[in-house]
């Protein structure tokens, strides 16, 4: 029921009544005003009339930002400087410029800076803020300051007194042109709460709005941008702070065809402006940064370095606790396969935090800050002509192991590779490959934990999870999307994740995706600004929600080359006096809180899963194709990381720019290049005879930086000819080798023939060679690899017509032989008249004289 006394009173209701019937015909009849004219009508951001530091009323916006904001193209507000914490005795500075990248000028340009009314207590009030700041009150603006120093003249406040400072703009703002803007005010002007510190303090709002005076007037567009910042107001309450554990991925993705860094890039990246010297930077922000190392990267920069390394342990890291720079630890957690992230193992002692700042030599005095270059044996590498050759990169390296042994470290897969969306493509033997590789990070780095997964954020399964316990993970790490709080507040990082059909428990440690991404945010040029003060006012509700009870919290860094402020971005949140830093073991050793089960993935393979299948069927070339040169293993292990960068984590985040596909095109091109480039010369045609055994010459040629060894195999498309597989021979980089192939000619014929060139090296075997006693044919070296290349010969087949005349013409004369011995003896012996022989005995007698 509802008393007479709250009902409206008539008068009111008929003014009201009248004032909403002006307004409806001002906008339904379309009143011609100068604005009206100009452009459409717009909805406006909301101008409160300007009140002092301190004063205003409550005012609301009808719509977003993005609805009043009426922007000519190429107009924009960048925040150069804004304090990201005001204090009691503090001052708040917002430093910025207007940006005019267009053709036209911006007459009169006016700025006004604006705060939210309250507190902004709850992550959801900040978000809020950022699409529509509404309920604010007005700080001051340009015009007004303007006139202030034209009234005041020359006059000085006193030093006292409570001031707000306000650059005045110029008349207009050229094209092409910036104009700067700087706003500066004690607390005590702003008029912030103070009775109450533990329910006053937290995150404020700030905007600041652009607007033209004189474009109404003009025949310019209408002008109305709106940016917005926070700033966390901290009257000293007495609260327990938050704990904050940053994970840095430290990595260089990038498609290259050796499938590791090119020392070039290393050492620039390594120089003064470099990407790796910005990881190096985040790195030693802070003594408790946790760092997840990609091997290729390290692998990278020993290779150019010439650092020798020691075969890597496989079960050393893997389940030991992640090392914080501190010696202190349970008795269990130094055992081999202990977890130091169980549910309910009891924290470690805290280590005072000058100790971890400088810790002690074995003398008592205190050794170099991490991150700095040290002579200690375990740190400094040996020396190496390489070395000197690259001395930003060798110096790099030093301080960067020098200061990865003393946090906890996470191998990484190969390249950083996104394993859950290599599962999803069902690309496991890739997958294998990258994760394979993990283990030699341990050689640099004995203690880098290889038990705990961090999938791409967002695109956790439970198969996946599954095949990693499996696999022998303890620890995932999961978006707080992914395994939300079941809490009103935000819950604690540590949790458990039930996986497998018996529901059993992997340790899980929730990533925090909006301090995560207001990181990231702040790791930009750009953004930096408006990033850092997100972080910080999240911060600061998150500890808001409840001041005394404490969560541990983890943030990641962006999987990719590292931005240039993340360092500051760390120390900035570590600065905060409701933050305090813990390293990832302390954070792991935290009790854990109960969370929701793992919900579906909000990040999946998508368009990249056709480009994953295919970078499946290259590697799987690339491991065949090995097996052609004299150095299989070699060979087979840099096509297969060449193909493993294509799949970094890094490639997902910006599938979208065409950067994936480029990469995919390019590992294929390397492994046709290379496959391509041994191929047989094309030959005139060969005469054979029939019958004859004798070997056809085959030239090959070698255009790749490889060894090839390869056998020659004629295949005839017709059966008058019989081929044999010839000799292994070793063709080295850029040469060319004559080799002879055994063939064997059967009948008259022109034979038409296929050279093609195998593999000497059997599959699945490096350190045997094929032999040619398999039997002749095309059959000989069957399932070895044959390399794309191939040319045609003609063979032709042919009678020997001169041996053949020679054997006729010698039967023939055989022949005749023959039968004139036959006819010769068929005759018999001749007999002598009877006459003729008794003369012949009376002469014997006359001439015997006895």
């Amino acid at each position: 029921m509802i008393s007479a006394r709250r009902l409206p009173h008539p008068r009111r209701c008929a003014a009201l009544a009248a004032v909403c019937t002006l307004i409806a015909v001002l906008l339904g009849t379309g009143v011609p005003t100068a604005s009206a004219t100009a452009a459409p009508t717009q909805p406006s951001f909301p101008s409160p009339v300007p009140a002092a530091p301190g004063d205003g009323t409550d005012e609301e916006t009808a719509g977003s930002p993005g609805d009043s904001d009426i922007a000519a193209a190429g107009v924009e507000l960048a925040f150069d400087e804004i304090s990201p914490v005001l204090t009691a005795e503090g001052t708040l500075t917002i430093k910025g410029r207007i940006i005019n990248s267009s053709a036209v000028e911006i007459p009169e340009p006016r700025l006004d800076f604006r705060i939210s009314r309250r507190v902004l207590d709850s992550r959801d009030a900040i978000n809020e803020w950022k699409d529509q700041p509404a309920r604010y009150r007005q700080l001051g603006d340009t015009a007004s300051a303007a006139a202030q120093q034209d009234t005041a003249g020359g006059a000085e406040d006193a030093d006292d007194a409570p001031r707000m400072d306000i650059e005045t703009l110029p008349e207009s703002v050229a094209p092409k042109s910036e104009a700067a803007f700087t706003l500066t005010a004690d607390a005590e002007t702003l008029g912030l709460p103070r009775s109450q510190p533990l329910t006053s303090w937290g995150a404020y709002g700030l905007a600041v709005k652009l607007s033209s005076e004189a474009a109404a007037a003009s025949a310019q567009p209408s002008l109305s941008l709106t940016r917005t910042a926070f700033t966390t107001w901290y009257p000293d309450p007495q609260l327990l702070p938050s704990k904050v554990t940053f994970l840095v991925p430290v990595t260089l993705p990038g498609f290259d065809p050796s499938g590791q860094v090119a020392a070039d890039t290393l050492e620039q990246a390594a120089g003064p402006e470099g990407q790796l010297t910005s990881a190096l930077a985040a790195v030693t922000a802070a003594d408790e940064v946790a760092l997840a190392i990609d091997p290729r990267l390290i692998g990278s920069i020993e290779d150019v370095l010439g650092v020798d390394r020691p075969e890597a342990d496989p079960d050393d890291g893997a389940g030991d606790p992640a090392d914080d720079g501190t010696e202190e630890g349970t008795e269990e957690s130094t055992e081999k396969g202990a977890d130091p992230a169980e549910p309910g193992a009891a924290p470690a002692d805290e280590t005072p935090a000058d100790a971890t700042e400088a810790p002690e030599g074995d003398d008592g005095e205190e050794t170099t800050a991490p991150g700095e270059d040290t002579s200690g044996e375990q740190t400094a590498p040996a020396p190496s002509p390489q070395a000197d050759r690259y001395p930003q990169l060798n110096e790099w390296y030093t301080s960067f192991v020098a200061a990865a042994e003393q946090r906890t470290v996470i191998a990484l897969p190969y390249a950083d590779a996104d394993l859950t969306a290599l599962s999803a493509a069902d690309e496991s033997v890739l997958a294998r490959a990258a994760e394979a590789a993990a283990d030699d990070l341990r050689a640099t780095l004995p203690e880098a934990r290889t038990d705990i997964t961090w999938p791409a954020s967002g695109s956790l399964t439970p198969d996946f999870a599954e095949r990693a316990a499996q696999a022998g993970a303890k620890t995932m790490l999961v978006s707080d999307i992914q395994q939300p709080s079941v809490r009103s507040y935000t819950s604690s990082a540590p949790s458990t994740l039930p996986v497998g059909e018996d529901q059993h428990g992997l340790n899980s440690l929730a990533v925090d995706t909006g301090l995560s991404e207001a990181a990231e945010l702040a790791g930009h040029d750009d953004t930096r600004v408006l990033g850092l003060s997100e972080l910080i006012a999240e911060s600061s509700a998150i500890t808001t929600e409840r001041p005394f009870d404490p969560r541990s919290l983890l943030i990641t860094l962006p999987r990719r080359a590292a931005d240039p402020h993340w360092a500051e971005a760390i120390r900035q949140t570590a600065a905060a006096p409701w933050i305090d830093l813990q390293s990832l073991a302390d954070l792991s050793e935290s009790e854990p809180v109960q969370r929701a089960p793992l919900t579906e993935p909000t990040r999946e393979a998508g368009d990249r899963a056709a480009g994953l299948n295919r970078l499946g069927e290259v590697h799987s070339t690339g491991a065949e194709a090995s097996t052609a040169f004299a150095d299989p293993e070699a060979v087979a292990t840099r096509l297969s990381r060449a193909t493993l960068t294509c799949t970094s984590t890094a490639w997902g985040e910006t599938a979208n720019d065409g950067g994936f596909s480029s990469c995919v095109d390019a590992a294929a091109d390397e492994v046709s290049s290379l496959t391509g480039g041994v191929k047989p010369e094309e030959g005139s045609a060969v005469l054979l005879v029939t019958g004859e055994k004798t070997t056809i010459p085959v030239r090959i040629d070698n255009t790749t930086a490889e060894s090839a060894h390869v056998m020659v195999r004629v295949v005839p498309a017709t059966p008058q000819l019989r081929t044999q597989v010839s000799e292994p021979v070793v063709v080295s980089p850029g040469e060319q080798a004559r080799v002879e192939v055994p063939v064997e000619g059967l009948a008259n014929a022109d034979v038409q023939t296929r050279i093609e060139l195998v593999a000497a090296t059997p599959p699945g075997d490096s350190d045997s060679t094929a032999t040619t006693e398999t039997g002749p044919g095309p059959a000989a070296a069957a399932g070895h690899f044959v390399l794309p290349e191939t040319t045609s010969l003609t063979v032709r087949v042919r009678t020997d017509w001169e041996n053949i005349g020679a054997a006729v013409i010698g039967a023939g004369l055989v022949i005749v032989l023959l039968i004139g011995l036959y006819s010769s003896v068929s005759r018999g012996r001749r007999k002598i008249p009877k006459s003729q022989l008794d003369a012949a005995v009376a002469r014997a007698h006359e001439n015997d004289p006895g």
